[in-house]
């Protein structure tokens, strides 16, 4: 049966004289959802998750699965991890090297109470479900690392438990399988009806994987939404940095109009419509970011053909083969651009029309982002 997960301002210190590893965090994952925090390296995914886990005890907040809080600091309540029916899938294997396939997935079983024959079905199904059915028998040293890790999701999986935790899975993986893999993880839970959290600092992982995307940094919750607002309405300049946006113009707020503000861009007398948040005002110094996707590029006599056009010239050109990256010139400064296709359409040195689609692009306050867009940008 599917279960909810709260979390509810959570954080955890620890030493007093660092910032929080988690600051505050709140969110409700609802029964069956899959829900992904997604940062880079310290940013406190990992303390999140341990601390669901019952393997970190957080400073203050609450975590409560459906109506039983497992750690209250209000009240004191606090339940051990082997009590709190949750199965967890590490970043490493974690496999018994000397026991089979099957000692491996039946090994959180043996303490349970079960006939042999209970015990023999239950990791039977388990390991079908996961694609290794015909491995049991098989010493688990002798298996590639993708099925090392199946063998890993289906001891988490096999004694039913209520919430499943992945911290960062199928990073030790290589890409193919790694693609292979969470396709595989993404349907197996589904499949089940579990209420997952999942851990990774990949973004494709994390848009593939997950019902809704969480971005933490510096241990706070940024955003929490599903991929495509994640990616079309981004909270802040890191949020849109950290998903791919890695263009960014400067300038400065001249109004609004709705949701949509005109910037005029520094160094040029241009103006450029974006996205803006309710708290920018006129006159606001702000950072306009683009996605190299979503930037247009056409022949400088399709005029009129797309949003928002300006001129500009190719200044580079690296072909990847199933798409083109272009450094391109225009209003004083430069951006890169990236079209799908085995065919490259423009040369360096040529003379373009850049399409910028207004509802594609957002701008942010300057004001203490600078660090952000240089780290990130």
């Amino acid at each position: 049966m599917s279960v909810a997960l709260t979390v509810g301002n959570l954080s955890k210190s620890f030493s007093p004289d660092l910032p929080p590893a988690v600051d505050d965090v709140s969110f409700v994952a609802a029964p069956g959802e899959i829900i992904v925090l997604l940062g880079p390296s310290g940013c406190g995914k990992t303390t999140t998750l341990r601390m669901v886990a019952g393997l970190e005890q957080p400073t203050q907040g609450l975590i409560r699965i459906n109506d039983q809080a497992v750690y209250e600091s209000a009240t004191g309540a606090l339940v051990a991890p082997q009590h709190r029916q949750i199965g967890m899938v590490f970043q490493s294997y974690a496999v018994w090297p000397h026991m089979t396939v099957f000692e491996n997935v039946a090994y959180p079983l043996r303490r349970r109470r079960l006939t042999k024959m209970e015990l023999r079905d239950r990791v039977t199904d388990t390991l079908k479900l996961v694609g290794l059915e015909d491995y049991a028998g098989r010493s688990v040293v002798a298996l590639s690392g993708g099925q090392m890790q199946r063998v890993a999701l289906a001891r988490a999986l096999v004694y039913q438990p209520r919430i499943v935790l992945l911290d960062e899975p199928l990073s030790n993986l290589d890409a193919k399988l790694r693609i292979r893999l969470r396709d595989d993880l993404r349907a197996i839970i589904k499949q089940l009806g579990l209420t997952a959290l999942y851990v990774t600092h990949d973004q494709e992982e994390a848009v593939v994987i997950g019902d809704r995307i969480g971005v933490m940094r510096d241990g706070k919750l940024l955003q929490m939404s599903a991929a495509v607002d994640l990616y079309n309405n981004p909270a802040d300049l890191f949020v849109a940095n950290f998903t791919g946006v890695t263009n960014t113009l400067s300038g400065r707020m001249v109004n609004r109009n709705g949701v949509y503000g005109r910037v005029n861009l520094d160094g040029s007398t241009a103006h450029i419509l974006a996205k803006v948040p309710e708290a920018l005002r006129d006159g606001e110094a702000v950072l306009v970011g683009l996605r190299p996707e979503n930037i247009m590029l056409s022949e400088p006599t399709a005029a009129g053909s797309a949003p928002q056009q300006f001129a500009g010239k190719i200044m580079r050109r690296r072909f990847h083969g199933g798409q083109s990256v272009y450094t391109v010139a225009l209003l004083g400064t430069k951006l890169d651009v990236v079209e799908l296709g085995t065919a490259p359409r423009f040369a360096p040195d040529a003379d373009v029309l850049v399409g910028i689609p207004p509802d594609l692009c957002w701008a942010f306050p300057a004001a203490g982002l600078d660090a952000v867009a240089e780290e990130y940008v």
